[in-house]
């Protein structure tokens, strides 16, 4: 029984109970607004249970302008990282020893069509570390390379497709090198800021 012929438009975001269905038409209810969401979706209940409103809609409706609500606003975040240049501090220097590795998480939606997603990260690394004459106290007069096994943890931002993180960790010299025990820096902390579309791949 149609007792009003108004048409509504809802916002995105809407979320509804379908209470009955037929091949060409559905009835739905929408379900009880919260504080949180109040000023942005449309209130479409009535004062209480006795006065809940309902909407006929069609079936076409449906199924191209609706999708099940399965949101999470946490999700896993698994993927790789790569960071290019380090700061280091005591004494404060900044050179280009990368570490690439993969990464796990937990990544924050705000809602289902945010934007800007935010991400905490740890990670377990290889880094390419350049040993010279500065970093190792005046032991070595010619640069050499060595690898280290690199733990860290970040913060990852990302609108769109446009990402910036920030990573801190520690790089623990291969001991198979005589020189890495005169490595300054040995399991003293870095920083690195990143910004771009592949600092992060996220799936």
């Amino acid at each position: 029984k149609i007792l009003d012929t108004t048409r509504y438009i809802s916002q995105i975001g809407s979320k509804f109970i379908v209470v009955y269905e037929e091949k060409d038409k559905c009835i739905i209810r929408f379900l009880l607004n919260t504080k949180k969401n109040k000023k942005t979706i449309l209130d479409f209940k009535g004062e209480n249970i006795d006065n809940y409103k309902y909407y006929l809609i069609k079936r076409a409706q449906l199924d191209f302008k609706t999708k099940s609500a399965d949101f999470n606003e946490f999700n896993l975040a698994v993927g790789s990282v790569l960071t290019p240049l380090k700061l280091r501090f005591e004494p404060f220097s900044f050179n280009k020893d990368f570490t690439i590795g993969p990464t796990i998480g937990v990544r924050y939606l705000p809602h289902e069509f945010s934007k800007l997603s935010y991400s905490g990260l740890f990670g377990i690394g290889i880094s390419s570390i350049t040993l010279d004459n500065f970093n190792t106290s005046g032991f070595l007069t010619k640069n050499i390379e060595t690898i280290a096994f690199t733990p860290s943890l970040g913060f990852m931002l990302e609108y769109s497709n446009s990402q910036i993180g920030v990573f801190f960790g520690f790089d623990f010299l291969s001991a198979s090198n005589d020189a890495s025990s005169k490595f300054i820096y040995n399991n003293k902390p870095w920083l690195s800021i990143g910004f771009g579309q592949a600092i992060f791949s996220n799936k």
